[in-house]
């Protein structure tokens, strides 16, 4: 047989191969929201073909980060679409209001996007010292979706605990003060 040497399995006729991109920024004494910030625009940037904003979701694991990233992307002209409010009722109408078919880049918290899809996500996350924490990472990382035109999933981590998984990745990079 041709390149037995190399065994590795066929994609049955008629299946894509899909490109998807896989990075993981582990970050020590940084903003982690300025990262996540420009972890999205490094997406819109490198995606081939283009990716539009539409088509971008940040979920994070605190809503403080969620906020502070809305407005620093809102200070690039980046506009969102969030689930994040200061009282509960007016939290509640935002994520009515959240919908994947508005054309602005999407934040929102790791809880409040389980069920839901994207080709283009960033994960945030700040520990991950339980079962629980580590639950909800799996959940988000999980949320990407398979595309014809390519997925792309950025982790950023400020996880100490799994920065060793990450280092498996196919792009790490370390981010410190």
């Amino acid at each position: 047989l041709p390149d037995i040497e190399n065994p590795r399995p066929i994609s049955p006729q008629g299946i894509i191969d899909y490109h998807t991109e896989l990075r993981w920024i582990q970050v020590k004494n940084v903003d982690i929201a300025q990262v996540c910030c420009d972890a999205v625009i490094e997406i819109v940037k490198s995606a081939q073909p283009e990716i539009a904003f539409a088509d971008l979701t940040c979920i994070v694991d605190h809503a403080e980060i969620g906020k502070k990233i809305v407005l620093l992307l809102s200070q690039k002209k980046i506009y969102c679409i969030d689930t994040f409010s200061k009282e509960d009722q007016g939290s509640r109408r935002k994520k009515l209001a959240f919908f994947k078919g508005d054309g602005r880049v999407k934040v929102t918290t790791l809880h409040s996007f389980k069920g839901w899809e994207t080709r283009a996500l960033v994960v945030q996350l700040s520990k991950a010292d339980s079962l629980e924490a580590l639950a909800l990472f799996y959940t988000g990382i999980t949320r990407l979706k398979r595309n014809d035109n390519g997925s792309y999933l950025t982790v950023v981590c400020g996880a100490t605990e799994l920065e060793e998984f990450g280092k498996t990745w196919p792009y790490f990079n370390e981010i410190s003060s």
